[in-house]
């Protein structure tokens, strides 16, 4: 009897932090979003790209400028 309460209960409490989790990220999203506007580039605009991975403390946060070639959706372009 104990154990079927406690498995119904460790269920509950596991829906209900799941729920809670998909609410906060739902809101998070809504607030980022908020102040969030896509970049609005056309083809041949000159534009500096960002580096993510391989950069120490002190090298360049960008490397530019680059011309846009071909723009695959809205938020991404190729650059030569």
């Amino acid at each position: 009897d104990y154990w079927v309460k406690a498995n119904k209960f460790k269920k509950l409490a596991l829906s209900a932090a799941r729920f809670n989790i998909e609410q906060q990220q739902q809101l998070s999203k809504l607030r980022y979003d908020k102040g969030r506007a896509n970049p609005n580039y056309t083809l041949n605009d000159m534009v500096w790209v960002k580096v993510l991975i391989g950069r120490s403390k002190l090298d360049p946060r960008y490397h530019g400028p680059f011309r846009i070639i071909k723009r695959i959706n809205a938020i991404k372009y190729i650059v030569e």
